[in-house]
């Protein structure tokens, strides 16, 4: 959804990127608060927003995306990036984990009451995503989560075998059994197992990402990242056998069977 920052945001010191709070209007005119991030080139925006919404796609709790127009009436000049543009998502006033636990411990007791935990930590797997926690997965308590920030998404070096650490993933699994890690894995592998039906959809791509032509250079950005995901799908049992810590592959027979449903 396209959004005008309104004067008066204040600016956030958090994270590597410049983030700022306040009020945005949308075409309809409607007022909403979000926080807005500020981006050093048009390729981190572009891979940022691009991966925001598809979480939005696979069923993710994301709140509101916005490409943001900033304008001098919006924040000082030297402030204002040169495509005057920022990725906004909707202020869904909940704290961070690390604003209500202090330890590793207390984190995966939470995560473990979450139905999308595994969907979440397949998504991360698939673009690369390594430091959704602490503060990068919002809590409301029981089971209340909203997933936010993916400016790691989609790196430079990320490549089609690449298995980043995952942030999840190295929550909960260091203390499984070996025959809780093969369950895991399944457990992500049917939750990656529409992660390659979108990336194949076209028409629904184009509606998602209309906004983004906006943004400059965006056609090339969207075509390099679209082809790294989906290049990296075939991957996954083996970069979900590295993030949980699988020393033996599967039979040759189940890894075949899914690498054959993304053919």
């Amino acid at each position: 959804m396209l959004a005008t920052l309104l004067p008066g945001a204040a600016k956030i010191p958090i994270g590597r990127n410049r983030v700022w709070r306040g009020a945005l209007q949308t075409q309809s005119g409607k007022q909403v608060s979000a926080y807005v991030k500020l981006h050093a080139t048009d390729g981190a925006l572009c891979k940022e927003a691009l991966a925001a919404i598809l979480a939005q796609a696979v069923g993710l709790p994301v709140p509101e995306v916005y490409l943001v127009r900033i304008s001098a009436m919006s924040l000082p000049a030297e402030e204002i990036p040169p495509n005057a543009l920022g990725l906004g998502l909707a202020n869904a006033s909940v704290p961070d984990l690390s604003q209500r636990f202090s330890d590793a411990d207390a984190i995966a007791s939470a995560l473990s009451g979450w139905r999308q935990l595994y969907p979440c930590a397949a998504f991360d797997a698939w673009v690369g995503v390594s430091d959704r926690l602490p503060r990068n997965l919002l809590y409301g308590g029981r089971g209340d989560f909203r997933v936010i920030d993916f400016d790691d998404a989609l790196a430079d070096y990320l490549a089609p075998t690449s298995a980043p650490a995952n942030a999840i993933l190295r929550a909960i699994a260091f203390d499984l059994s070996e025959h809780e890690r093969y369950a895991a894995r399944k457990e992500l592998l049917r939750a990656a197992s529409g992660f390659g039906a979108i990336i194949l959809d076209h028409e629904r791509l184009e509606r998602m990402f209309s906004l983004l032509r906006l943004i400059p250079n965006w056609e090339n950005t969207r075509k390099s990242s679209l082809d790294l995901l989906k290049s990296r799908v075939s991957h996954l049992p083996r970069i979900f056998n590295q993030q949980l810590g699988i020393k033996q592959q599967e039979s040759f027979t189940m890894n075949q069977q899914h690498n054959e449903q993304w053919s």
